[in-house]
This record gives structure tokens, sequence and C-alpha cells, in this order.
């Protein structure tokens, strides 16, 4: 049997991280599910993903899509992978590679970067894989959207208001916009 792919991607604040956890929650035998999230993103605390309404479930912290191949799967149904964007390109293979083990995989992301253009993962270049890499594979795809900053209107992208440090960051750091706004 195959596994599944849902995609949840968005702007920042469109709720992502809250879909993710809705599915979660909706799972009946949470024993066989996993929840992964990059190690780099330390926001609201090192070994759990959280929403912006300080929601959160326990979650593993993995350096790069490599450590997730070194994990036993044998009773895991299900896999939940939070801000897969900051994972290096290869999370599209691995991804591939638990869906072949027959391994439900829902993902959470941003689908559009700061530019209007399909987000890269980690270490994104001209050669590198985006966003729409895992998208063209999704069985469902959930995209949200967000309210504008500056109108209030429906937002599709995300625009950083904040070019110093980190590029992992919150309100301080970036808005949801629309077109008109960018």
């Amino acid at each position: 049997m195959i596994g599944k792919l849902t995609g949840i991607v968005g702007p920042m604040f469109s709720g992502k991280s809250t879909k993710l956890i809705e599915i979660y929650d909706n799972k009946i035998d949470k024993e066989n599910c996993l929840i992964f999230k990059p190690e780099i993103d330390i926001r609201y605390g090192i070994d759990k993903i959280c929403t912006h309404d300080n929601i959160h479930r326990g979650a593993l912290p993995i350096e790069s899509s490599q450590s997730l191949k070194l994990i036993d799967y044998t009773i895991i149904k299900n896999v939940f992978i939070d801000e897969v964007h900051f994972f290096d390109s290869n999370i599209v293979f691995v991804i591939d590679d638990l869906i072949q083990l027959g391994i439900n995989v829902y993902f959470a992301g941003i689908n559009i970067d700061v530019h209007g253009h399909p987000m890269g993962f980690k270490g994104y270049n001209s050669q590198g894989f985006h966003m729409g890499e895992l998208l063209i594979k999704c069985d469902q795809i959930y995209l949200l959207t967000a309210l504008c900053e500056s109108c209030g209107k429906t937002a599709t992208r995300t625009v950083r208001i904040d070019n110093s440090g980190s590029f992992v960051g919150g309100k301080e750091k970036y808005q949801p916009r629309c077109r008109e706004h960018l």
C-alpha cells in the first residue's frame, strides 16, 4: 500500500501550522504518528511545533532531510512535517521514500517566496528543488490565505520587513500581503 501526500501551504500567518495540528489531532492512533520540525526553527521552543496562537504539539527537531532516514518507521502510519521549506531539497526524495513505505505524509510550508517565486528549500539555487516539486506530488492541497497587513484584503504572499539577522522569524520580520501591496 502506498501512502498519501497532503500539503498545507500559504503565506506567513495563514494558519498552516494550525491546520497541520488539526489534522494530527483528528488521528485516533497518535502512537502511530510522528511530528517533525526543522532544528533551526526555535521561535517557540526546540521540541514542539506551535501556532502563532500558542497551540503546540511535541515534535522531533531534525537537522536535515537525511536525518529523517535514520528514524525507525516500523509502526508509523502518519508523518507530519512543519516548516518543510526550511529543509534541504533532498526532502522531496525522503518524502517519496516514506510514501512508498505506505506512510501518509502531511507537510506545512510557505509556497511563494518574497519575490513571488516558488519557495526554495534551504540552500536553494537555480539547480535546486522548490516547493512546487512537492506540490505536484500531492494527493491533497490546502491553499491557505491570510489578511494583508496593509489593506485587510486576502493575502497570498509574504513580505520581509526586516532583513537583519536570521531569516527565521515572525511578525517582527514578515507580513502577509496581497498582490497590490507587495
